[in-house]
């Protein structure tokens, strides 16, 4: 410990003892417990991490998380490291609420986004203090926001068109069967990288799907969504001119075109468990209607 860090916990007991009793207050050898403690701590922080090697370290020992699970905290904080890269030695224990509060909103534009990342940054600091790291938690003191009603955004039937017009296209073929999934059986990405051809039953799938998944005859096996999938979605929805993109847009285009065509959200309420009548109304009724012969080519597509 340098003499310039001793002088700053010297000054900094003296600043604490004079605000509380008077500018006339000096140290006394009682201080010395309160020095020594504060010494100690500042040796501590002093071996603590920067941002960087801490995230390193954190994921490094989440070695009981899915492959998966691991790949998406990776992606969130390093996303924080690759936007801030000033922070990225920057020790852990110095960065305080207010400067998380604002890297997070310079990071992730939405409230969900920040949400997530603020859940993931628990996890670190909680690993920090296991590590005595740090002796406090700065994400605590960030109170989650309300997300509120994401955006609903729906597939239009000139995009449908598109869409399956590219998948077509062999570079495409790997990640066809996923979309397909999506589109005729309403099924959200995130729990379709849970699922694995072994476990579908073909004989309860849509015929729409039933029709698309024969295009590709390849030998199905394993999980149903590729490993390439972030990026081989990304560029589709960029050579298809889908650029305003939203979170389950697929997910709200399956429910639209089911509403449009068959006209029973009893179907839907049973599929979907989590979906009510009141829901579906207040959700999906704002949108625009899908005509019924836009909805027709939807359910019965001619590849």
């Amino acid at each position: 410990m340098n003499s310039a860090i001793e002088r700053k916990l010297v000054e900094g007991i003296l600043r604490i003892k004079r605000q509380l009793l008077g500018k006339e207050a000096c140290l006394e050898a009682a201080d010395a417990a309160d020095y020594e403690r504060g010494l100690m701590l500042r040796l501590q922080l002093a071996k603590a991490p920067g941002l960087r090697e801490g995230i390193h370290r954190f994921l490094e020992a989440k070695s009981e998380l899915s492959k998966r699970s691991r790949a998406e905290y990776g992606t969130y904080l390093r996303k924080i490291l690759r936007l801030n890269r000033q922070m990225a030695e920057t020790n852990l224990a110095e960065i305080s609420p207010q400067q998380w509060g604002e890297i997070l909103k310079s990071v992730y534009p939405t409230a969900a986004g920040r949400n997530k990342a603020r859940r993931l940054l628990h996890g670190l600091y909680a690993y920090a203090a296991e590590q005595g790291w740090t002796p406090y938690n700065p994400i605590a003191r960030l109170s989650p926001e309300h997300a509120g009603d994401r955006a609903i955004c729906i597939l239009q039937p000139e995009q449908v068109t598109a869409l399956l017009t590219n998948l077509r296209e062999p570079a495409y073929a790997g990640i066809a069967p996923a979309i397909g999934f999506m589109l005729w059986e309403g099924i959200r990405v995130s729990r379709l990288k849970q699922m694995y051809w072994e476990h579908v039953d073909t004989e309860h799938l849509s015929q729409p799907l039933k029709n698309w998944l024969s295009l590709f005859p390849a030998h199905y096996s394993g999980c149903i969504v590729p490993r390439n999938w972030i990026s081989a979605w990304r560029k589709l929805r960029k050579d298809t001119g889908i650029s305003d993109w939203h979170n389950d847009t697929l997910f709200h285009t399956y429910v639209v075109y089911h509403l449009s065509y068959f006209k029973k959200p009893a179907l839907l309420t049973e599929k979907f468990k989590n979906l009510s009548r009141e829901n579906m109304e207040k959700r999906y009724g704002s949108i625009t209607k899908i005509s019924r012969k836009a909805a027709a080519n939807y359910w019965n597509p001619v590849f």
